[in-house]
């Protein structure tokens, strides 16, 4: 299951934000290939990227990121690790392509 940023409380950001600051990233190699593969040329940085979803599904508790730029990763709260990482429009704030059914409001931001 999935969770939106517009539906996560100030307190469940906040419990993220604490949990990746106590993190140290680590690029999978899948995401090196997915970056290599897109022509992705900037590395992902926790420092400026925004919470975008919360995500428990593949057994692993997840988050997406984004930078300003446009970069998007995603990254494992338990190892630290980022799993992908794509390029999306920098100007694409809105979510124009979201699919709000795959996002529940209830599920809760834990791990």
């Amino acid at each position: 299951m999935k969770k939106h940023r517009s539906d996560m409380t100030a307190e469940e950001l906040t419990r993220i934000d604490q949990r990746l600051s106590e993190l140290k990233p680590v690029l999978t190699e899948y995401a090196f290939y997915k970056m290599q593969e897109k022509g992705v040329k900037e590395f992902p940085c926790l420092s400026g990227s925004v919470v975008i979803e919360f995500n428990t599904e593949g057994g692993d508790t997840r988050v997406l990121l984004r930078q300003k730029s446009g970069l998007c990763f995603v990254m494992s709260l338990h190892s630290g690790n980022i799993i992908t990482v794509y390029q999306n429009e920098a100007a694409d704030m809105h979510h124009h392509t979201l699919h709000r059914e795959q996002y529940s409001k209830s599920l809760k931001a834990e791990w």
